[in-house]
């Protein structure tokens, strides 16, 4: 599914809105559940945006925020297509804080998500544990 254009990112939609819920009340109860039998946590983004949509934090800042807060080591991998998106994507995701079970630094790719597939599922989280939970927004 190609971007749909910087456009989509200058107010807060409906769509973000469901995201963002998605994002606080079930992710997070995902990762609380999974907790007792994941060795890892790996977040995807397949359709990143620039990482905040007008003045709120965008599902990137989201998932990095929850993330941190729990104790498993955790990855978190962003693919944008959009170039200006990707640049303020790349910018907002390397200024958050990292939490304390972080495996890497965020991985972040400026490329449609079907081309990153085989690229995402090399990531190290997934050769050094056996059980890695894996949540992905492929929107």
């Amino acid at each position: 599914m190609p971007s749909v254009g910087r456009g989509h990112f200058e107010t807060y939609t409906a769509q973000n809105g469901v995201k963002h819920a998605i994002l606080s009340k079930y992710f997070a109860r995902y990762l609380q559940a999974l907790s007792g039998t994941a060795e890892a946590f790996h977040y995807i983004d397949a359709f990143a945006g620039p990482g905040t949509y007008a003045s709120n934090p965008g599902s990137p800042l989201y998932a990095l925020d929850l993330l941190s807060r729990q104790a498993k080591p955790y990855a978190a991998s962003f693919v944008e297509s959009d170039a200006a998106s990707y640049a303020d994507l790349e910018s907002v995701v390397r200024a958050a804080p990292a939490g304390r079970a972080q495996l890497e630094q965020p991985w972040l790719r400026n490329a449609e998500f079907s081309d990153c597939v085989d690229e995402i599922l090399a990531r190290p989280a997934f050769r050094r544990y056996r059980a890695v939970a894996t949540f992905a927004f492929v929107d």
